[in-house]
């Protein structure tokens, strides 16, 4: 069965990792976590924006999550468990990544301006209103 046939991919037994590929896998999955580790302490030290910061750790949160997702799945291929080893893991994996970046990338283009003009118009207003007087007790 061809590779870019469905039936392949949606087929409970384990991918054959073997050899290289399974190197090739580990090394990608371990390259998101550390990279789901060291991307965002380096962004948020450069950015001081408490928006862009919280975006930075999303991005530190996925990039983890799915490293140890798709080291998990590898580790079960490799080791030839039925279900959780099974082909169809990969394509999901790879989907659930793909809707986690389009929800990052909605946060960067359209959360983080809408606050942002929010916090502007609530800053604006606060110019013209009185201090706010401290209870006393």
């Amino acid at each position: 069965m061809s590779i870019y046939n469905p039936l392949y991919w949606l087929s409970i037994r384990p991918l054959d990792v073997s050899g290289n590929l399974v190197w090739i896998l580990l090394g990608i999955g371990i390259l998101l976590v550390v990279s789901g580790f060291v991307v965002p302490f380096i962004l948020k030290k450069r950015f001081k924006d408490s928006l862009l910061r919280k975006g930075f750790e999303q991005i530190g949160t996925a990039l983890i999550t799915m490293g140890f997702i798709g080291l998990f799945i590898v580790f079960c291929s490799y080791e030839r468990a039925s279900f959780l080893g099974g082909k169809f893991w990969y394509p999901l994996w790879i989907i659930g990544a793909l809707v986690w970046k389009v929800y990052i990338i909605h946060y960067f283009y359209k959360a983080v301006p809408q606050k942002r003009l929010l916090k502007n118009s609530r800053s604006v207003k606060q110019e013209y209103l009185p201090p706010q007087k401290r209870k006393k007790r």
